[in-house]
This record gives C-alpha cells, sequence and structure tokens, in this order.
C-alpha cells in the first residue's frame, strides 16, 4: 500500500480539472510564483497513453482550465534524483567546438584561447513530503487557497503513475518536469 500524504477535510479548495481520462490539481506554494501541478491518468496503467497526448497546446488549454473546487487531495511522498553528463547532446547542438582546448572562443571571458569546456552535467533533485517541495537549492512550502464553498467534492488519490509538473504561474515556463511511475516506492 502507498503511504499517503492526505488533506484533512473537505473545506480546503484547489484548483482542480478533471476530465474523462484524467484528474489534475494545482498546488500553490507560499511564493505564489510556483505551483506543482499534478496529472494523474483515470486508468491505472494510462500514463503512456496521458504522456502521447502531452504536447504545448494541450498543456496551455489544461492548465487554463482549472477551477477552484473543494476535495481531498491524497498524494504519495516522493523523492526524484536525475543526473546525466551533456556532452554528447551538446556537442550534437553545435558546440563541440567549445570542449577542444585550443579551439574554443570563450574571448568575453578569457582571451588566451587556454579556456575550454571539459565536462557538462545537469543534476536535479524534488522532493514532495509534509513540509513541502525541495527543488535543486530551492525549498518552498505548500500554501493552501483560503476556504471558500463549492458544490460537488472531488477526491483525488494519487496511487498509481502520474506526472508531475512545477512551474512559474506568470511566465507558464515549466522548472520540473518528471513522472512517478511506483508511488509506493520510498527513496
Amino acid at each position: 500500500m502507498t503511504p499517503m500524504m492526505m488533506t484533512t477535510s473537505l473545506r480546503e479548495t484547489y484548483p482542480y480539472l478533471e476530465t474523462d481520462t484524467f484528474q489534475a490539481v494545482r498546488m500553490p506554494y507560499a511564493n505564489p510564483r510556483f505551483a506543482m501541478y499534478v496529472f494523474l491518468p483515470r486508468k491505472k496503467d494510462g500514463l503512456q497513453e496521458f504522456l502521447g497526448s502531452l504536447d504545448h497546446q494541450h498543456w496551455k488549454d489544461w492548465t487554463a482550465g482549472f477551477k477552484l473546487r473543494e476535495g481531498i487531495i491524497g498524494l504519495p511522498r516522493f523523492q526524484l534524483r536525475y543526473g546525466n553528463k551533456l556532452d554528447d547532446a551538446l556537442s550534437a547542438m553545435g558546440m563541440a567546438v567549445a570542449f577542444r582546448p585550443g579551439a574554443a572562443d570563450f574571448s568575453g571571458i578569457e582571451s588566451s584561447r587556454q579556456l575550454y569546456l571539459s565536462d557538462v552535467e545537469h543534476k536535479t533533485f524534488v522532493k514532495v513530503d509534509e513540509q513541502g517541495t525541495e527543488a535543486a537549492a530551492a525549498t518552498v512550502v505548500v500554501a493552501v487557497a483560503s476556504a471558500r464553498h463549492f458544490p460537488g467534492p472531488f477526491e483525488m488519490i494519487v496511487d498509481h503513475p502520474f506526472l508531475f509538473a512545477i512551474a512559474e504561474q506568470q511566465s507558464g515556463a515549466i522548472l520540473f518536469l518528471g513522472t512517478v511511475i511506483d508511488p509506493s516506492h520510498q527513496d
């Protein structure tokens, strides 16, 4: 069984969206510039199909469609780490010369052409628990919108594979995007 963090009453409201194929909630942070989105396919094995429908236009439409609703959310604690060397990807994108000694041109920083890239690595870390979300070196605390009455409370128990995104709200820029395949796995 998946250990869940549960909201404690139906008096809490969240920006919420549901369709025939998924439920989604936007969980605001204390800093209202940022929020975490959780998209839960209705079918327990529906994540791949959902990911196949995810594109820029759907994302814009979906995120614009959230409405405040009362409900209960059950969300697993999760922690994800990702690391990857980017040397090959950057070289393939046309930056190969930046990795060659004597050929790299960083004259805006250092004029002797002694400077070049030897290694580029990307690491991310996301942890979600009762204290909030920790992402990379930043920590934010989950806040809840003020209580209001809305008909039709929802229940969203995130107990099978889902997509999450942490986004900046004004620009819509996605800062972190990932999937959790086994919500019962604790890192």
